[in-house]
């Protein structure tokens, strides 16, 4: 179950589910909403050039389908991408070592997965509070996973996810969901919330808090949502979904220390949340 899809994984031989995505594992019945479906396969050949290509990967487009190889030096295996279906072709020379559902994963591009299912992926640490989400973002380092912690401890907030969070809107509620990647946090919860705020974060020595107007606040969540360059459609529609946000949800500005006080002054604008 991921961001409140039920994908269906099928590999050749069995795998771990391991520390990552034993919390996301859930019992299936009847269609899922995506089917993935691995086989082992001889490397295959591509008679076009890549129409994208970096140090990891190459992309091709064969009868309207888009095809993501995985490795470029040694080629590990390839993906291609389906109406509600993937199928995954595994290469003999890494064969032997794809024993996770991470291993098989990582061949998958999620964040592309996630927006083909109406859905997409912000760097952020998620933190529930009295029911509602609140995702403190920005770069690495500005203290995404410190604040998170901080309202833990000062104000029973609970850990969903201490670097990722997939977002969806389902019947005009803009929700938020935990993945199976959590940075150094370890921190893998399947667990959901309504958005009650974003809050962009930068380091200060005196705390201060403010609602970031619109061009301001879409500039700091585009930053942070992981897009394709390579897929103008993604970014088009990730652009729109932004913009969609943004307009029901606050998304505030903490310049904050890292300490107690940067709890207490953005407690006062969190109307839906009741004051200590």
């Amino acid at each position: 179950m991921l961001a409140g899809q039920r994908w269906r994984l099928e590999t050749p031989r069995p795998c771990d589910a391991g520390e990552r995505f034993c919390h996301f594992v859930v019992p299936t019945a009847g269609t899922p909403d995506l089917q993935i479906v691995f086989r082992d396969s001889e490397p295959l050949s591509w008679p076009d050039a890549p129409v994208f290509q970096n140090g990891e990967l190459r992309l091709y487009r064969r009868d309207g389908v888009l095809w993501r190889e995985t490795g470029v030096t040694t080629p590990v295996g390839c993906v291609a991408y389906r109406d509600g279906r993937v199928e995954g072709y595994l290469y003999p020379v890494f064969r032997p070592y794809y024993t996770s559902v991470m291993q098989y994963f990582s061949l998958l591009g999620t964040e592309y997965l996630l927006y083909r299912q109406g859905a997409w992926m912000l760097h952020c640490a998620f933190v529930r509070l009295n029911g509602k989400a609140v995702l403190f973002t920005g770069p690495s380092g500005v203290g995404k996973s410190t604040q998170a912690e901080l309202w833990a401890r000062y104000a029973g907030g609970e850990i969903i996810n201490g670097d990722r969070a997939a977002i969806r809107c389902v019947d005009g509620m803009w929700m938020a969901y935990g993945l199976p990647y959590a940075g150094s946090s370890r921190i893998y919860r399947n667990e959901c919330a309504e958005i009650g705020a974003v809050v962009v974060l930068g380091k200060a020595e005196e705390n201060r808090v403010y609602r970031l107007g619109g061009g301001a606040a879409f500039g700091a969540l585009y930053q942070q949502t992981t897009i394709n360059p390579w897929d103008e459609a993604f970014q088009r529609d990730a652009a729109d979904y932004l913009q969609q946000l943004i307009s029901t949800v606050p998304v505030y500005k903490l310049e904050a220390t890292p300490d107690q006080r940067a709890v207490d002054c953005l407690k006062e604008e969190l109307t839906w949340n009741p004051r200590a």
